[in-house]
This record gives structure tokens, C-alpha cells and sequence, in this order.
């Protein structure tokens, strides 16, 4: 046992603790609160027992700090760095990431592949930065400082497959790629994309349709196909061109030129 004197006594040599002995103690955890330095190891346990589906919350900044309006939210929340977080978070844990953070969409491209769930912070939203983010994988865009109630909305839409970029954002995005999408209807000179010959006819055919924003039913319909028909072309589109589902179809597709009959 180390101890030291506030009488800056010489006693260096180990002390023989006895019963009934007390002692003032300091715990020094960093960044952490002494309950969650305690619980921590007892999490652990409890999410390998229960196969690693106990969801984890794990906040990504420069320095590893958490802002008190994350801890409210998620009680349990983990902060992190950049470079220690692939370490420590697992499968089906949501990672939250500063955008503060310069190297947040190597990160971000990073930590997608493993299973986890991504939401990107920002202390300045906007719409080139959101995009970005989604394009890269994440599942959520938003502000670093939003209230706790809308950190509980995020963590539960973008938990159960959901994308979260606020009301705002997601009617420019639907509205903006609607509105590329007819304005390429309308261009006689448009040429034929790169990405668009890597499918078939009528794989193109329902990839377009489902970026106007049509069901697999309206697809089916439009096509005159089933919605089984549909549901297996789309698994082929996604894995064509990469992407995960419907909204990265719609922006992947927002960026290219639409074949034109002659």
C-alpha cells in the first residue's frame, strides 16, 4: 500500500493494513464519473452474456470528453477519441462522431463495415456536410447541441433502421433529387451513366422508379412484375452500386444522368 503524508513524513516503505484502519482516498477516473468507472466491467459482463446485443452509446471528440446533455440522454454513454473507439465498441453499438473531429469520414467509412451504427455532430449543420455523412454511410445527422429529447428521437430512428437528418434537411433531399430526376426526364442530350450500365434493363427500369419515390407495389405496377420480382432486383441494384438502401439509392441516382430513349 502506497500512502502519503501530509506531514511529508518519510513513509515510503509499504504500510501493514489491519482491521479497523480508515483512510481518506482520492479515485481519479478522467472524464468518467466514479458510477460509471464502477459499472462499467459489470456492462461488460452483462452484454457477453446476453451475446453482445445490449446497445452501447459511444461519443467520439478530439479530446474524449462528454458534454453533459449526452450523459443526461444516455445515462450509459462511453466517450471515446479517434483512435480508440474500433477498439472498444462492438457490433450494433451506436457511435456518435463530432464532425469536429478532422478525420471523421475516414471514421466514419471505417466503422460502418463493423456494424455500427453512425450518427454525425455538428456544432454548424448543413446540407453539404449531411449529405456527405449519409453518402458515407451514417445513419444520422445532427446538431452537437440538440436537446435530450431529440437524442432519444435520433438514437431510436436510426436503432431501428431509420435515417434521421431533421424535417427540414430531408424535404430539401427528397425535393431536390425529384427535381434533378425530372429535369433529366426532360433533357434530350442526356447521356448514359456509368453506373446506370452496370445494371440490366429493367433493373434501371425499377432503380428509377424507386428513386421517383415509388413503392415496391407502384414498381410492381408500373412494371407489370410482382413485388417479389421488384424486392429481388432491388437486392441486385444495391449490391450493383453499393449502396445499403433507398435513400443512398436516391442520391446516388440525384448525381447521374438518366438514359434517354430515341
Amino acid at each position: 500500500m502506497r500512502v502519503r503524508s501530509l506531514a511529508e513524513q518519510n513513509v515510503a516503505d509499504s504500510l501493514q493494513v489491519i482491521p479497523g484502519m480508515t483512510a481518506q482516498v482520492d479515485i481519479i477516473t478522467g472524464k468518467r464519473t466514479v458510477m460509471q468507472f464502477l459499472l462499467k466491467p459489470i456492462l461488460r459482463a452483462w452484454r457477453d452474456s446476453m451475446g453482445g446485443t445490449i446497445m452501447a452509446h459511444w461519443f467520439v471528440t478530439m479530446d474524449g470528453s462528454l458534454k453533459a446533455r449526452w450523459q443526461k440522454a444516455f445515462p450509459e454513454a462511453q466517450p471515446s477519441t479517434p483512435d480508440s473507439v474500433d477498439q472498444h465498441a462492438r457490433s450494433g453499438d451506436l457511435v456518435w462522431i463530432a464532425s469536429s473531429v478532422a478525420s471523421w469520414v475516414q471514421l466514419t467509412q471505417r466503422l460502418v463495415p463493423m456494424g455500427l451504427t453512425v450518427v454525425i455532430l455538428s456544432y454548424a449543420p448543413n446540407d453539404k456536410e449531411a449529405l456527405k455523412s449519409l453518402d458515407l454511410g451514417a445513419r444520422g445527422y445532427v446538431h452537437t447541441l440538440a436537446s435530450v429529447n431529440i437524442l432519444k428521437q435520433v438514437a431510436l430512428v436510426v436503432t431501428n433502421q431509420g435515417v434521421w437528418v431533421g424535417q427540414e434537411l430531408l424535404a430539401k433531399v427528397i425535393g431536390g433529387t425529384f427535381k434533378a430526376l425530372t429535369q433529366r426526364a426532360e433533357d434530350t442530350t442526356g447521356v448514359s451513366s456509368e453506373h446506370l450500365t452496370l445494371l440490366t434493363e429493367r433493373e434501371r427500369g425499377v432503380a428509377l422508379a424507386v428513386a421517383r419515390g415509388a413503392t415496391n407495389k407502384e414498381v410492381a405496377r408500373q412494371l407489370e412484375i410482382t413485388e417479389r420480382t421488384v424486392k429481388a432486383h432491388l437486392s441486385a441494384i444495391f449490391r450493383k452500386l453499393a449502396v445499403r438502401d433507398r435513400l443512398q439509392l436516391m442520391l446516388k441516382l440525384s448525381s447521374m444522368k438518366e438514359p434517354v430513349s430515341q
